[in-house]
């Protein structure tokens, strides 16, 4: 028992050393817990192939990262291929994430990014397939650039939201390959969208664009069918999705009608919400539709990829032929 116990502990190690042009960040791998942990000021410097990480050879240990504030830039391929980490956490100090920084962090499934940040780099999250959320930080965001192919392959990510903040360019294939992404918010400072910077999102379901002057290069053959663009009335969103036979919704002005008797129906884009309502008057007795390639769909239909929920008021009496059917609820 003595001899086991004595292995174990053994076997539990940390290995440390330093990074950066001047050895001005620390770093320390518990492999006990498998957490490393940065610290210090200023950049680690930039990694590559022939140039690892010193903890790259111990990259199958750790589980968790931890970067300390003061830390203000992590340098190309610095967690490049650590496919165990789960949780990453970053500094309110740090302003740039290095090209393929977290590439193929197949396990990491979260992470929130410092309103510092200036620049999300190419491939920075490139192959994280487990990844489904980021969040942005409260605070005024200072993000100006997102690169190309910076969430490549996250086939797990279903929505984000950008903040708002600095005039913010969005490159080439930024979310290529991310099929199961359907819902993207830009900020109301974004500049520009390039022409394929939504290339393989084809569950894409809904685009808000925040700033009204936005750029939008996008090639609309890469748009699903279904996709919608929210903007408000007299955005170039909206003169680019009537140019391009998108549907638009401006906040402003819901989309929405009669469905039956005495029964009116509006979607929010915002909220992804179908509400049914009656009005007082009437039966109650929601309309009969067709499926969606008959002849009278449901009004709602130019919506169906978008609608996440749907809620049906009181005085509703009858739910009418195909009102939902092809609804991804």
């Amino acid at each position: 028992m003595l001899t086991l116990l004595f292995a174990l502990c053994a076997s539990a190690e940390t290995h440390s050393g330093t990074v950066g042009n001047t050895n001005n960040i620390n770093w320390s791998l518990d492999t006990d817990t498998g957490v490393l942990t940065l610290t210090g000021s200023g950049a680690t410097g930039g990694f590559g192939k022939d140039n690892r990480a010193p903890w790259y050879e111990h990259r199958s240990l750790i589980q968790s990262i931890v970067v300390e504030e003061g830390v203000t830039n992590l340098g190309q391929q610095a967690f490049n291929g650590c496919s165990a980490v789960t949780k990453v956490s970053l500094p309110s100090s740090l302003t740039t994430i290095g090209m393929q920084a977290f590439q193929n962090c197949s396990s990491l499934d979260s992470i929130t990014l410092p309103s510092s940040l200036k620049a999300i780099n190419k491939q920075t999250f490139s192959g994280c397939s487990s990844l489904t959320t980021v969040t942005f930080a409260e605070g005024t965001s200072k993000l100006t650039t997102v690169s190309d192919n910076a969430f490549k392959g996250c086939t797990s990510l279903v929505s984000i939201s950008f903040p708002d903040g600095v005039a913010t360019t969005f490159n080439a294939t930024v979310f290529d390959g991310a099929t199961k992404l359907t819902s993207v918010i830009l900020g109301n400072q974004t500049a520009a969208v390039n022409a394929t910077t939504f290339s393989g999102c084809t569950a894409l379901a809904k685009v808000v664009f925040r700033n009204p002057n936005t750029t939008i290069s996008c090639t609309a053959s890469l748009f699903p069918a279904n996709v919608i663009f929210v903007g408000s009335g007299t955005s170039t969103a909206k003169t680019y999705a009537e140019s391009n036979r998108i549907a638009f919704c401006d906040p402003e002005n819901f989309p929405g009608g009669e469905c039956g008797d005495g029964l009116t129906w509006t979607f929010n884009p915002l909220t992804d919400v179908l509400t049914i309502s009656y009005t007082g008057t009437g039966t109650g007795a929601m309309a009969t539709y067709t499926k969606e390639d008959g002849a009278t769909p449901a009004p709602w239909y130019a919506y169906a990829a978008s609608i996440r929920k749907i809620e049906v008021g009181e005085g509703v009496t009858v739910i009418g032929k195909y009102s939902f059917n092809y609804l991804n609820i």
